[in-house]
């Protein structure tokens, strides 16, 4: 039995195992994060969609140059002032 994944953002769990129904269309299942740590966190599909329109929204302020971008928000002093201000 495939065991259920919780959503890092606001913690719901996926009681339906929704992450691994590739029947249901994206925007009804959990979805993974594949990130180079392994860590491979889970995001429900609400906060999925809340993630991708803040990605959006740093690719217009950033003027769409995703390599500048990157570089900035990667940067630890700015990582840890948006930390602060989104209280992560």
């Amino acid at each position: 039995m495939k065991k259920p994944v919780k959503c890092i953002a606001c913690g719901k769990i996926d009681e339906n195992h929704t992450l691994y129904d590739s029947t249901l269309p994206e925007d009804q299942r959990f979805q993974m994060l594949v990130t180079s740590d392994g860590v491979n966190p889970t995001l429900c599909f609400e906060c999925y969609d809340e993630l991708l329109e803040c990605v959006a929204r740093l690719y217009q302020l950033f003027n769409e140059d995703t390599e500048r971008m990157i570089e900035m928000i990667s940067r630890s002093d700015i990582l840890h002032c948006l930390q602060n201000k989104l209280c992560l």
